[in-house]
């Protein structure tokens, strides 16, 4: 399936809930653009309260009034985006649960619309391990686009704020977006089918445990103890060793994303303090751009990671659809009548 169906599949899911997660977009949008000011309170007590710089006309000309009213209003800020934080926690829960659900039920009803002989060709692990694992595809996949959302919103702001500060410093923070997008998607080719692999095999470890479970007065007539253990474990460690292999290249990945973020750091840092020194830039300016930078950083990380694991959750929910394509064998005839209530009684005769 192309993971344009796949979205489109997704899409149908979500657009029921589509007014509260606009309310939560929305919300996470607003929460960006505050976080945008946090910085600014420090370079107004470094260069006009602490520093020589002339204090805005807007602003008491008293120094100790002033710095009280920067303190206060950085408080209010983080007070606004706390409460702000709440509100969007209770949004996201509230669809994310909803979401589950309705996944969920659907490919339970769809699993008892198939006949015997379906389930009779089927692991019934397999099958518990999509409706209570794999479901959560959709959980994981609407999570992931609120950050993307508010990374978004808080790089062009970013951004557009560090190119009036200082154009070269701008253009150093964003050189390092070309070498994140190669690494993400060198890794996220190699994921997607390695994800693909676990899930298949812990299912597997769930249908033996299953299996064992509900033939176990067999299972210890015979003393298969020892064998369905040995089955179990072997299963369990073919999963784990494929998991930690994916594990650490997804650590790798982090890795390459932090050392490419830290390179461009090092550098902002070097030219943005050569550019006080000539006096083109204010010690607050530098420090503005210096908080923006480790903010700018995190967005990039954050899209990168999320395109990373979003392989992972894509697989699994090709695992759902795999389910939820296959038509029932067992169906009615077309025109068929439904059968009405009906009340009857047994009668024994000769």
């Amino acid at each position: 399936m192309t993971q344009l169906r796949l979205y489109t599949r997704l899409l149908a899911y979500v657009r029921p809930q589509r007014a509260r997660l606009a309310g939560q977009c929305a919300i996470a949008g607003t929460i960006a653009l505050l976080e945008l000011l946090n910085p600014w309170p420090v370079k107004l007590i470094v260069d006009h309260v602490l520093g020589s710089h002339a204090l805005p006309a807007w602003f008491p000309s008293d120094k100790i009034v002033a710095l009280i009213v920067i303190v206060a209003a950085g408080f209010g800020l983080r007070l606004l985006i706390g409460g702000l934080r709440v509100f969007s926690t209770y949004l996201s829960m509230t669809v994310r649960q909803r979401l589950i659900l309705s996944l969920k039920s659907d490919l339970f009803q769809h699993f008892q619309r198939q006949s015997f002989a379906y389930h009779d060709n089927r692991r019934l692990g397999d099958a518990i391990h999509r409706v209570n694992n794999d479901s959560y595809c959709l959980d994981d996949i609407v999570t992931s686009l609120v950050p993307v959302l508010t990374a978004s919103v808080t790089l062009v702001g970013m951004l557009a704020i560090l190119l009036r500060l200082d154009w070269q410093l701008a253009l150093l923070a964003v050189a390092v977006a070309p070498f994140l997008y190669l690494s993400v998607g060198y890794y996220s080719k190699r994921f997607k089918p390695k994800v693909h692999q676990i899930q298949e095999l812990e299912a597997e470890s769930t249908s033996i445990v299953q299996e064992t479970f509900a033939n176990l007065r067999a299972v210890k007539a015979f003393t298969r103890e020892e064998h369905h253990h040995d089955r179990f474990v072997e299963q369990g460690r073919s999963a784990s060793i494929q998991r930690v292999w994916l594990t650490v290249q997804q650590s790798m990945f982090s890795i390459s994303v932090t050392l490419i973020t830290a390179a461009g750091a090092a550098v902002v840092l070097g030219v943005g303090a050569a550019h006080v020194l000539r006096g083109t830039l204010t010690i607050g300016d530098l420090l503005v751009a210096l908080a923006y930078l480790g903010a700018l950083y995190g967005p990039l990380e954050s899209l990168s990671g999320t395109f990373t694991y979003l392989a992972g959750y894509l697989a699994r929910a090709e695992r759902v659809f795999e389910i939820l394509d296959a038509e029932p064998d067992v169906r009615d005839e077309p025109g068929a009548v439904a059968l009405p209530r009906v009340t009857g009684a047994i009668r024994f005769e000769n």
